[in-house]
């Protein structure tokens, strides 16, 4: 199959020939997208944003890992809490119980409690006209009183309800619960950890800092420059970029011939001049050096910044960090969590550099 940009990927599958990056995020919940390349595998619901690609789709239908989630979420809907499954065994037992509780009510009072207390039999006024009592008529009222009092269905739809009720507001409040046995252990966690791409931060990277290198630009400058390169691109780090710029009314000049190097960046002709915007490796792929910037790239990337280059005619120009940030609601619920006497920690799929200590989700 042929996939165009701005496409869906149709299938699990392999790319087979061209490059591209493709959007994840509906699976991973990592907003940038990850290139590919022939051999790659890529995933079912996911976007192609950049480039055309050939691929081959071993696996179809309930075989894709979308159609895998959803039989794990239909599955975890009708799965059970141990309370459950002890409540409906004992409801088995009490409902055989219940009803011979009502046979032996019904075999006493009409062969013995009538006989030993003839006076219930006596006719009683109802509706304007008196209703004679009989054995059998007794008997029956008591039995169904027996079966009615201890409802013995009762105990079975117990659990259920309550679990369908605490799933349902949690539902309300954002919290999906996989199952009712799950629920049934919440009371004995210890320990929450959070994914942080959109759960502790916002999902959307945002522009923290820009730096220009030499004495050709000024910071408004170097911000114009990369807005209009960026033009030509729908990838988020473009898209954190243009919005910076729109965001100081700067104006963006026009670009032309963009190129775009799935995983790397992007290039593009600005008043004449060839630009360059991307990773530290598109650069060197054009043999700019960018040696003399490390202690830089590293304490930006020390406080989880992705750090973007820019190079106009073969120099650096500037360096653009952008970073995920945190929600404004994120340290307030991780400090609740401690106060409830639950450990807090993070999981991230950033480098390792970005992270050379230990993550405080509260920060």
């Amino acid at each position: 199959m042929r996939v165009l940009p701005g496409e869906n990927i149709p299938s699990d599958g392999l790319v087979v020939a061209g490059e591209t990056a493709v959007d994840e995020s509906m699976l991973t919940g990592e907003p940038v997208p990850v290139g590919k390349k022939p051999g790659d595998a890529v995933a079912a619901g996911t976007m192609n944003q950049s480039g055309v690609i050939a691929m081959r789709a071993p696996r179809t239908g309930q075989d894709t890992t979308v159609a895998q989630i959803i039989a794990l979420v239909e599955e975890a809907q009708t799965r059970k809490a141990p309370v459950q499954q002890l409540a409906d065994r004992v409801a088995g037992y009490f409902a055989y119980g219940v009803m011979a509780l009502a046979a032996l009510t019904f075999g006493f009072w009409y062969f013995v409690g009538t006989q030993i207390w003839p006076h219930v039999l006596m006719p009683t006024m109802g509706h304007h006209q008196l209703i004679h009592q009989t054995p059998l008529l007794l008997s029956l009222k008591l039995a169904i009183a027996v079966l009615v009092v201890a409802c013995p269905c009762a105990l079975g739809l117990a659990t259920p309800t309550a679990i369908l009720v605490g799933t349902g507001l949690g539902a309300q409040r954002g919290i999906l619960i996989k199952g009712g046995d799950v629920l049934e252990l919440v009371h004995q966690l210890d320990l929450v950890a959070f994914d942080k791409t959109g759960t502790l931060t916002t999902g959307k990277p945002t522009v923290t800092d820009y730096l220009p290198i030499g004495t050709g630009y000024d910071r408004q400058s170097l911000l114009k420059i990369a807005a209009a390169v960026e033009t030509g691109s729908n990838h988020p780090l473009a898209q954190a970029i243009t919005q910076a710029a729109i965001a100081q009314n700067l104006p963006i000049p026009k670009a032309q011939n963009f190129q775009t190097a799935p995983g790397l960046g992007v290039s593009a002709q600005v008043n004449g001049q060839l630009v360059l915007l991307g990773t530290r490796e598109w650069l060197i792929k054009y043999e700019i050096d960018v040696k003399n910037l490390e202690e830089i790239v590293h304490s930006w990337a020390e406080l989880g910044k992705m750090v973007v280059y820019l190079a106009v005619e073969g120099k650096v120009a500037g360096l653009i960090a952008v970073r995920d940030e945190p929600r404004p609601d994120a340290k307030r619920t991780v400090a609740q969590l401690r106060q409830m006497g639950l450990k807090v920690k993070m999981l991230t799929g950033d480098r390792e550099k970005q992270h050379s200590r230990s993550p405080d989700p509260s920060e």
